[in-house]
């Protein structure tokens, strides 16, 4: 489990397959900086958060992630992550198959029987 925002860095760094020095060279910075970061070693600044964030296409709230989220949080989190990584093809494609399964009564939530 992902716990700490250096784990984040380091997770999304090995999805993109790229080296520290890449990634540092993309978001303007040194590479001990950045090495720093995915170290623990220092804290991201406002502006270095919106950069890295930018540039993995996740939301801040995502990196600064400090805590173990729940297994619901956990899912919902990889999903909105992968569907970021789409194009805009892709992402159209991801909308109407969510809409299909929607459509379908057993992949909806029957929150009907729940309130009762």
């Amino acid at each position: 489990m992902i716990e700490y925002t250096f784990q984040i860095l380091q997770k999304l760094r090995g999805e993109a397959g790229l080296t520290q020095e890449e990634v540092a060279e993309r978001i303007g910075v040194e590479r001990a900086t950045y090495a720093r970061y995915e170290s623990g070693a220092r804290k991201l600044s406002a502006s270095a958060l919106m950069e890295l964030a930018h540039f993995y296409e996740v939301s801040p709230e995502y990196i600064m992630l400090m805590e173990e989220p729940n297994i619901d949080e956990e899912w919902e989190h990889e999903l909105i992550h992968s569907a970021r990584r789409l194009n805009v093809e892709g992402r159209t494609e991801l909308r109407k198959y969510i809409g299909y399964l929607l459509s379908r009564a057993e992949y909806k939530k029957n929150t009907y029987e729940k309130a009762i």
